[in-house]
Protein backbone atom coordinates (compact mmCIF):
# COMPACT_ATOMS: atom_id res chain seq x y z
CA UNK A 1 0.00 0.00 0.00
CA UNK A 2 1.34 3.39 -0.95
CA UNK A 3 1.40 6.43 1.33
CA UNK A 4 -1.12 8.13 -0.98
CA UNK A 5 -3.55 5.22 -0.72
CA UNK A 6 -3.33 5.35 3.07
CA UNK A 7 -3.71 9.15 3.08
CA UNK A 8 -6.91 8.96 1.04
CA UNK A 9 -8.35 6.26 3.31
CA UNK A 10 -7.63 8.32 6.42
CA UNK A 11 -8.89 11.51 4.74
CA UNK A 12 -12.18 9.79 3.88
CA UNK A 13 -12.44 8.62 7.48
CA UNK A 14 -11.80 12.13 8.86
CA UNK A 15 -14.20 13.87 6.46
CA UNK A 16 -17.10 11.45 7.02
CA UNK A 17 -16.55 11.71 10.78
CA UNK A 18 -16.88 15.50 10.49
CA UNK A 19 -20.05 15.07 8.43
CA UNK A 20 -21.59 12.71 10.99
CA UNK A 21 -20.82 15.11 13.83
CA UNK A 22 -21.95 18.24 11.99
CA UNK A 23 -25.32 16.92 10.88
CA UNK A 24 -26.04 14.78 13.93
CA UNK A 25 -25.69 11.36 12.30
CA UNK A 26 -25.31 8.64 14.92
CA UNK A 27 -22.35 6.33 15.32
CA UNK A 28 -22.92 3.42 12.89
CA UNK A 29 -21.35 0.82 15.19
CA UNK A 30 -23.76 -2.05 15.83
CA UNK A 31 -26.36 -0.84 13.31
CA UNK A 32 -27.43 -2.25 9.96
CA UNK A 33 -27.39 0.04 6.95
CA UNK A 34 -31.19 0.09 6.89
CA UNK A 35 -31.38 1.11 10.56
CA UNK A 36 -28.73 3.78 10.08
CA UNK A 37 -30.40 5.11 6.94
CA UNK A 38 -33.71 5.72 8.77
CA UNK A 39 -32.17 7.81 11.55
CA UNK A 40 -29.77 9.64 9.22
CA UNK A 41 -32.58 10.61 6.81
CA UNK A 42 -34.36 12.37 9.67
CA UNK A 43 -31.15 14.33 10.30
CA UNK A 44 -31.00 15.25 6.60
CA UNK A 45 -34.56 16.58 6.61
CA UNK A 46 -33.94 18.51 9.83
CA UNK A 47 -30.83 20.10 8.33
CA UNK A 48 -32.69 21.11 5.16
CA UNK A 49 -35.47 22.71 7.21
CA UNK A 50 -32.99 24.52 9.46
CA UNK A 51 -31.14 25.90 6.44
CA UNK A 52 -34.44 26.69 4.65
CA UNK A 53 -33.11 24.90 1.56
CA UNK A 54 -35.74 22.61 0.00
CA UNK A 55 -34.17 19.60 -1.69
CA UNK A 56 -30.95 19.82 0.32
CA UNK A 57 -31.95 16.65 2.17
CA UNK A 58 -31.40 14.63 -1.02
CA UNK A 59 -27.97 16.16 -1.54
CA UNK A 60 -27.03 15.39 2.04
CA UNK A 61 -28.57 11.90 1.82
CA UNK A 62 -25.84 10.95 -0.67
CA UNK A 63 -23.43 11.14 2.28
CA UNK A 64 -25.25 8.52 4.35
CA UNK A 65 -23.82 5.44 2.65
CA UNK A 66 -20.13 6.51 2.91
CA UNK A 67 -20.69 7.85 6.44
CA UNK A 68 -22.03 4.46 7.46
CA UNK A 69 -19.51 2.26 5.62
CA UNK A 70 -16.41 4.28 6.50
CA UNK A 71 -17.69 4.89 10.03
CA UNK A 72 -17.93 1.13 10.57
CA UNK A 73 -14.32 0.77 9.34
CA UNK A 74 -13.21 3.37 11.89
CA UNK A 75 -13.82 0.86 14.71
CA UNK A 76 -10.86 -1.38 13.73
CA UNK A 77 -9.07 0.44 10.87
CA UNK A 78 -8.20 -2.89 9.24
CA UNK A 79 -6.38 -2.75 5.89
CA UNK A 80 -6.04 -5.83 3.67
CA UNK A 81 -3.39 -5.04 1.07
CA UNK A 82 -3.91 -7.72 -1.58
CA UNK A 83 -0.83 -8.32 -3.71
CA UNK A 84 -1.44 -6.83 -7.16
CA UNK A 85 -0.67 -10.09 -9.01
CA UNK A 86 -2.90 -11.95 -6.58
CA UNK A 87 -5.74 -9.49 -7.22
CA UNK A 88 -5.48 -10.33 -10.92
CA UNK A 89 -5.52 -14.05 -10.11
CA UNK A 90 -8.74 -13.62 -8.14
CA UNK A 91 -10.35 -11.64 -10.94
CA UNK A 92 -9.36 -14.28 -13.51
CA UNK A 93 -11.01 -17.17 -11.69
CA UNK A 94 -14.23 -18.82 -12.80
CA UNK A 95 -17.50 -17.87 -11.16
CA UNK A 96 -17.95 -18.75 -7.49
CA UNK A 97 -21.04 -19.50 -5.42
CA UNK A 98 -21.61 -17.20 -2.43
CA UNK A 99 -22.28 -18.96 0.88
CA UNK A 100 -23.24 -17.05 4.00
CA UNK A 101 -21.84 -19.65 6.41
CA UNK A 102 -18.38 -19.16 4.88
CA UNK A 103 -18.46 -15.36 4.77
CA UNK A 104 -19.53 -15.29 8.42
CA UNK A 105 -15.99 -16.52 9.23
CA UNK A 106 -14.48 -13.23 8.08
CA UNK A 107 -11.98 -12.01 10.72
CA UNK A 108 -13.63 -8.56 10.52
CA UNK A 109 -16.63 -7.34 8.56
CA UNK A 110 -15.26 -3.89 7.76
CA UNK A 111 -11.97 -3.37 5.92
CA UNK A 112 -10.13 -1.24 3.39
CA UNK A 113 -8.58 -2.71 0.23
CA UNK A 114 -6.07 -0.71 -1.86
CA UNK A 115 -6.75 -1.04 -5.60
CA UNK A 116 -4.09 -0.73 -8.29
CA UNK A 117 -5.94 -0.71 -11.61
CA UNK A 118 -7.87 2.56 -11.50
CA UNK A 119 -7.15 6.12 -12.58
CA UNK A 120 -9.88 7.64 -10.41
CA UNK A 121 -9.86 5.54 -7.24
CA UNK A 122 -7.06 4.05 -5.20
CA UNK A 123 -8.93 2.01 -2.64
CA UNK A 124 -12.29 0.82 -1.38
CA UNK A 125 -13.98 0.40 1.97
CA UNK A 126 -15.98 -2.82 2.28
CA UNK A 127 -18.74 -3.53 4.79
CA UNK A 128 -20.38 -6.98 5.05
CA UNK A 129 -23.61 -7.72 6.91
CA UNK A 130 -25.90 -10.73 7.05
CA UNK A 131 -29.65 -11.25 7.04
CA UNK A 132 -29.86 -14.79 8.38
CA UNK A 133 -33.64 -14.91 8.11
CA UNK A 134 -33.61 -14.10 4.39
CA UNK A 135 -30.26 -15.86 3.83
CA UNK A 136 -28.92 -12.73 2.14
CA UNK A 137 -25.45 -11.22 2.41
CA UNK A 138 -25.15 -7.46 1.85
CA UNK A 139 -21.96 -5.71 0.76
CA UNK A 140 -21.46 -1.97 1.19
CA UNK A 141 -18.61 -0.79 -1.05
CA UNK A 142 -17.26 2.77 -1.17
CA UNK A 143 -14.53 3.53 -3.70
CA UNK A 144 -12.39 6.53 -2.74
CA UNK A 145 -9.86 8.68 -4.59
CA UNK A 146 -8.17 12.07 -4.37
CA UNK A 147 -10.30 15.19 -4.76
CA UNK A 148 -9.08 17.66 -7.37
CA UNK A 149 -7.95 20.94 -5.85
CA UNK A 150 -8.29 19.83 -2.21
CA UNK A 151 -5.79 17.97 -0.05
CA UNK A 152 -8.32 17.57 2.78
CA UNK A 153 -11.17 16.02 0.78
CA UNK A 154 -11.88 12.93 -1.31
CA UNK A 155 -14.10 11.69 -4.13
CA UNK A 156 -16.21 8.57 -3.74
CA UNK A 157 -18.48 6.12 -5.53
CA UNK A 158 -20.98 4.00 -3.58
CA UNK A 159 -21.67 0.46 -4.79
CA UNK A 160 -24.07 -1.71 -2.78
CA UNK A 161 -24.52 -5.39 -3.62
CA UNK A 162 -26.61 -8.29 -2.35
CA UNK A 163 -26.07 -12.02 -2.73
CA UNK A 164 -28.63 -14.67 -1.91
CA UNK A 165 -27.49 -18.02 -0.54
CA UNK A 166 -25.73 -20.17 -3.15
CA UNK A 167 -26.09 -17.43 -5.75
CA UNK A 168 -23.15 -17.12 -8.12
CA UNK A 169 -21.09 -13.93 -8.09
CA UNK A 170 -22.20 -13.13 -11.65
CA UNK A 171 -25.85 -13.66 -10.75
CA UNK A 172 -25.46 -11.51 -7.62
CA UNK A 173 -24.07 -8.51 -9.52
CA UNK A 174 -26.73 -8.87 -12.21
CA UNK A 175 -29.62 -9.18 -9.76
CA UNK A 176 -28.29 -6.29 -7.64
CA UNK A 177 -28.49 -3.99 -10.64
CA UNK A 178 -32.05 -5.18 -11.27
CA UNK A 179 -33.01 -4.53 -7.64
CA UNK A 180 -31.63 -1.00 -7.80
CA UNK A 181 -33.29 -0.21 -11.12
CA UNK A 182 -36.65 -1.19 -9.64
CA UNK A 183 -35.99 0.58 -6.34
CA UNK A 184 -36.83 4.14 -7.37
CA UNK A 185 -39.82 5.09 -5.27
CA UNK A 186 -39.96 1.67 -3.58
CA UNK A 187 -38.81 0.62 -0.13
CA UNK A 188 -38.45 -3.09 -0.86
CA UNK A 189 -37.79 -5.22 -3.92
CA UNK A 190 -38.13 -9.01 -3.88
CA UNK A 191 -37.88 -9.03 -0.11
CA UNK A 192 -34.68 -6.95 0.02
CA UNK A 193 -34.83 -3.49 1.55
CA UNK A 194 -33.24 -0.80 -0.62
CA UNK A 195 -32.53 2.57 1.05
CA UNK A 196 -33.76 5.56 -0.94
CA UNK A 197 -30.28 7.07 -1.02
CA UNK A 198 -29.30 4.38 -3.53
CA UNK A 199 -31.81 5.33 -6.20
CA UNK A 200 -29.14 6.90 -8.41
CA UNK A 201 -26.70 4.01 -8.15
CA UNK A 202 -27.83 2.03 -11.26
CA UNK A 203 -26.41 4.66 -13.63
CA UNK A 204 -22.89 4.00 -12.36
CA UNK A 205 -23.25 0.36 -11.34
CA UNK A 206 -22.05 -1.02 -14.68
CA UNK A 207 -18.77 0.91 -14.41
CA UNK A 208 -18.34 -0.25 -10.84
CA UNK A 209 -19.10 -3.93 -11.42
CA UNK A 210 -15.41 -5.00 -11.55
CA UNK A 211 -14.90 -3.43 -8.11
CA UNK A 212 -17.97 -5.16 -6.72
CA UNK A 213 -16.59 -8.42 -8.07
CA UNK A 214 -13.14 -7.74 -6.58
CA UNK A 215 -14.57 -6.80 -3.18
CA UNK A 216 -16.67 -9.98 -2.92
CA UNK A 217 -13.81 -12.19 -4.16
CA UNK A 218 -11.45 -10.66 -1.61
CA UNK A 219 -13.99 -11.21 1.17
CA UNK A 220 -14.47 -14.81 0.06
CA UNK A 221 -10.73 -15.41 0.11
CA UNK A 222 -10.31 -13.90 3.59
CA UNK A 223 -13.03 -16.28 4.83
CA UNK A 224 -11.57 -19.32 3.05
CA UNK A 225 -9.47 -22.12 4.54
CA UNK A 226 -5.92 -21.01 5.49
CA UNK A 227 -5.66 -17.78 3.47
CA UNK A 228 -2.24 -16.25 2.87
CA UNK A 229 -2.53 -13.30 5.29
CA UNK A 230 0.30 -11.65 7.21
CA UNK A 231 -0.02 -8.88 9.82
CA UNK A 232 2.53 -6.11 9.31
CA UNK A 233 3.46 -5.27 12.90
CA UNK A 234 5.09 -1.99 13.89
CA UNK A 235 5.97 -0.13 17.06
CA UNK A 236 3.86 2.78 18.25
CA UNK A 237 6.49 5.30 17.20
CA UNK A 238 6.40 3.88 13.65
CA UNK A 239 2.65 4.35 13.17
CA UNK A 240 1.80 6.52 10.16
CA UNK A 241 1.46 10.25 10.75
CA UNK A 242 -1.72 11.68 9.23
CA UNK A 243 -2.08 15.41 8.66
CA UNK A 244 -5.61 16.76 8.30
CA UNK A 245 -6.55 20.43 8.28
CA UNK A 246 -3.11 21.32 9.59
CA UNK A 247 -3.22 18.89 12.53
CA UNK A 248 -0.92 15.86 12.70
CA UNK A 249 -1.55 12.65 14.60
CA UNK A 250 -0.33 9.07 14.59
CA UNK A 251 -2.98 6.59 13.48
CA UNK A 252 -3.24 3.05 14.78
CA UNK A 253 -4.18 1.00 11.72
CA UNK A 254 -4.02 -2.78 11.35
CA UNK A 255 -2.31 -3.50 8.01
CA UNK A 256 -2.24 -7.01 6.56
CA UNK A 257 -0.48 -8.22 3.42
CA UNK A 258 -2.59 -10.76 1.52
CA UNK A 259 -1.65 -13.18 -1.26
CA UNK A 260 2.02 -12.22 -1.63
CA UNK A 261 3.40 -15.71 -0.98
CA UNK A 262 0.53 -17.33 -2.90
CA UNK A 263 1.28 -15.18 -5.96
CA UNK A 264 4.97 -16.15 -5.80
CA UNK A 265 4.07 -19.84 -5.46
CA UNK A 266 1.72 -19.63 -8.42
CA UNK A 267 4.30 -17.82 -10.56
CA UNK A 268 6.89 -20.48 -9.71
CA UNK A 269 4.81 -23.63 -10.11
CA UNK A 270 1.34 -22.83 -11.37
CA UNK A 271 1.53 -20.70 -14.49
CA UNK A 272 -0.72 -22.14 -17.15
CA UNK A 273 -2.93 -23.69 -14.49
CA UNK A 274 -6.21 -21.97 -13.74
CA UNK A 275 -6.80 -21.05 -10.08
CA UNK A 276 -10.26 -21.98 -8.93
CA UNK A 277 -12.50 -22.20 -5.90
CA UNK A 278 -13.22 -25.52 -4.26
CA UNK A 279 -16.07 -26.11 -1.79
CA UNK A 280 -16.25 -29.26 0.31
CA UNK A 281 -17.82 -30.61 3.48
CA UNK A 282 -15.85 -31.70 6.55
CA UNK A 283 -16.17 -32.33 10.31
CA UNK A 284 -18.35 -34.79 12.17
CA UNK A 285 -21.29 -35.64 9.98
CA UNK A 286 -19.86 -33.53 7.17
CA UNK A 287 -21.78 -30.52 8.47
CA UNK A 288 -19.16 -27.79 8.02
CA UNK A 289 -18.69 -26.28 4.59
CA UNK A 290 -15.18 -25.12 3.70
CA UNK A 291 -13.81 -23.13 0.79
CA UNK A 292 -10.30 -23.21 -0.67
CA UNK A 293 -8.60 -21.24 -3.40
CA UNK A 294 -6.41 -23.71 -5.31
CA UNK A 295 -4.75 -24.52 -8.60
CA UNK A 296 -4.18 -27.98 -10.00
CA UNK A 297 -0.92 -29.43 -11.27
CA UNK A 298 -0.65 -33.06 -12.40
CA UNK A 299 -4.14 -33.63 -10.92
CA UNK A 300 -2.86 -32.63 -7.45
CA UNK A 301 -4.49 -29.59 -5.79
CA UNK A 302 -2.22 -26.87 -4.39
CA UNK A 303 -3.59 -24.41 -1.82
CA UNK A 304 -3.12 -20.70 -2.55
Amino acid sequence: MTNEQLRIALTANAVTKQTRNHFGFSDPCGKTLEEYNKSAMLCCMTAAQRMNTPGFERVLAAQIFPCFTIGCWNQTKTVYDFDYEFQKMLMDTDDVAIHQDILQRLPVRDFFIPVYDSYDYNGMFVHVEFDEKEKTTAFGIVLVGPAKGSHDDFTFLTLPAWAKENQSLTEATRSTKEYLEKAAGQRQVNGISVPAVMEEVPSVFDDGTPYVRLAILCANYLASKNPDVRLETSKKRDRPVFVFQGKAQRINIKPYTVGENAAKEYKKNGEGKTPRWRHYWCGNGRERRECKFIYRQNSKPYLL
